[in-house]
């Protein structure tokens, strides 16, 4: 058995399409169907996340340090690492690439990084960082991250990164749609009723679409939410 499991785009049109009875199950939509309802679901995605549905990716990126470089890009642009953009780091530690030794990062606001003396003296091993995300993906293809003290050393030291990623545009018949797959039979409900006014469906069938696809969208948003976890206090002990 497998634990993974994975649906492209053609998979969710053609199952949104059997649906609505658009599509006969040995059948395949036409090059027009494709296209329509491709941008169906690429505006359905968009809303999702307009509509503040959680829609993104956890992914640990890595970043090498370089001797006296206080900030790297993160990006499709880079420099320093190329990927998707994050929008927000949830964890960070660095790492030795000999001993794979970790000390934890301490997250700052840019109030307390701006506070901060010697920002501009390379003499130590970076203990905090500052992370911006800058401006949205339409104006801005890079996030930076600036650490605290400037790292003295280079090619000795990474920064593992737990950031979220935006979740990329489903382009081809064979993208994999990029999130959870509990998410795939919400979807396919769901872009089943964004589609239904585009094609001949007797109103029994529009409201039981209907109804499911509702009932994915509760799924959808209660499986988003983060679960309670134990909340631990430690003393701060930066810059004592």
């Amino acid at each position: 058995m497998a634990t993974d499991y994975s649906v492209t785009q053609d998979q969710i049109i053609q199952a949104a399409m059997r649906q609505v009875g658009a599509l006969d199950p040995a059948g395949l939509p036409t090059p027009t169907d494709y296209a329509n309802v491709g941008m169906a679901l690429n505006l359905l995605l968009k809303k999702w996340i307009a509509d503040g549905i959680p829609l993104w990716k956890v992914a640990t990126l890595t970043v090498p340090l370089v001797g006296n470089q206080a900030t790297y890009q993160i990006g499709t642009l880079g420099p320093d690492v190329v990927t998707d953009r994050p929008l927000r780091v949830l964890e960070a530690e660095i790492v030795t690439i000999a001993s794979q030794q970790s000390i934890q990062l301490w997250s700052l606001s840019r109030e307390q990084y701006v506070e901060l003396s010697g920002k501009y003296i390379a003499f130590g091993i970076p203990t905090q960082y500052w992370f911006q995300p800058l401006g949205s993906e339409l104006t801005e293809q890079s996030a930076s991250i600036t650490f605290y003290p400037i790292p003295s050393v280079s090619s000795t030291w990474n920064v593992l990164l737990k950031a979220v990623q935006p979740l990329q545009n489903v382009v081809n018949l064979t993208d994999v749609l990029d999130f959870p797959a509990e998410y795939y039979l919400p979807l396919k409900w769901l872009l089943a009723y964004e589609i239904a006014n585009e094609y001949p469906v007797s109103d029994s069938r529009y409201a039981r679409i209907e109804k499911r696809a509702m009932t994915a969208l509760e799924d959808i948003i209660e499986y988003g939410q983060e679960l309670d976890v134990e909340v631990r206090f430690k003393y701060d002990l930066r810059g004592r």
